[in-house]
């Protein structure tokens, strides 16, 4: 067996050590540095729930609201078709027409920072195990109100927008003055539309039996908006809210 009378091992058992003890601070740094990158990236996808939140809040109630004043007039018409009431007005029965001409989009529940994080399967960023379940089940009432909306759309634009086009003067609808369902303040911006030379009495279109038929199963589309977990997914954005100032450390508003 070798012999090495001059080697120093205490300096070389230094060096050793040394050696790897740097290694182990560089994958310290670097699991530290790591770990700090997760924390600030969960920040950020944190604010960005936060705003959405609470920006759903808002437009949740505001769909609710526009979808109920299409409904109701919807169901005024459709009262008024079966009532064959002889002392209104054409311009009233047109007032009806344009009231139920508007329509809402399954745009209206769009989510990108929710979806975004849930479709790249990144879920788990999110470190509070609550959070993540509550956006989880939220996401779901979501796209289920979405399904809701896309149905009321479809039957819109495939049934009943097809069935004025063919039987309404549709310049004599629109140059009347429309107001947003909900918001009776404010006006749909004008076609600036001639006057028509001539006017057509739609009392006929009104009063048909097919109209009546899609007036009604448009109320049960309309309907099934409404009621789709009617103020659960209010009372979840509202548990989100609150979780997700515990982990940013905001203090709620009193």
């Amino acid at each position: 067996m070798p012999n090495y009378p001059n080697m120093n091992w205490k300096k070389l058992t230094i060096e050793g050590l040394a050696i790897v003890v740097s290694i182990l601070l560089a994958f310290w740094v670097d699991a530290w540095w790591n770990d700090r990158q997760r924390v600030l990236e969960e920040e950020v996808i944190l604010g960005s729930l936060y705003l959405e939140a609470q920006g759903l809040v808002v437009s949740i109630e505001e769909t609710r609201r526009y979808v109920g004043a299409i409904k109701d007039s919807t169901q005024k018409m459709l009262n008024s078709s079966v009532a064959s009431d002889d002392t209104m007005t054409d311009d009233e029965i047109d007032r009806l027409f344009i009231n139920v001409l508007w329509h809402i989009t399954p745009e209206s529940t769009r989510a990108p920072s929710l979806e975004s994080l849930i479709d790249s399967g990144d879920m788990d960023i999110i470190s509070n195990g609550d959070l993540r379940r509550q956006l989880g089940t939220f996401m779901i009432d979501l796209k289920g109100l979405r399904a809701e909306i896309t149905r009321e759309s479809e039957y819109f634009n495939r049934t009943l927008i097809p069935f004025v086009q063919k039987h309404v003067y549709m310049a004599q609808i629109y140059s009347m003055e429309s107001h947003w369902p909900g918001d009776p303040e404010r006006t749909y911006p004008s076609y600036n539309l001639v006057e028509p030379n001539s006017t057509v009495s739609h009392r006929d279109v009104l009063e048909s039996r097919e109209l009546q038929n899609i007036l009604l199963h448009r109320l049960t589309t309309l309907t099934n908006i409404l009621e789709w977990r009617r103020s659960v997914m209010e009372e979840q954005l509202e548990l989100i809210i609150q979780l997700t100032e515990g982990e940013l450390g905001i203090q709620p508003n009193k």
